[in-house]
């Protein structure tokens, strides 16, 4: 049996850590979609100056999106030091 490579070693933890926060995005994601099909009323209510919850859960999965994007490089970064 052969060793594995480095390179092949480092990519595996990345793809493992990427995986991870995607599914972590995947869980919001779901609930986003769960409350869109099983209680749209709840995403109706309008608790911040007339905004309904439904564009305020969907503006938070867009800026996770960002910051899950910028943990990713940044605990890359981390881990390449």
């Amino acid at each position: 049996m052969e060793k594995r490579s480095d390179a092949a070693k480092v990519a595996e933890s990345e793809s493992r850590l990427g995986l991870a926060l995607f599914t972590l995005y995947l869980a919001a994601y779901t609930g986003f979609v769960l409350l869109s099909a099983f209680a749209p009323s709840i995403l109706e209510d309008a608790p911040l100056a007339g905004v309904n919850i439904a564009i305020l859960y969907g503006m938070g999965l867009i800026i996770g999106a960002f910051v899950l994007a910028l943990l990713y490089a940044w605990l890359l970064r981390r881990k390449a030091r």
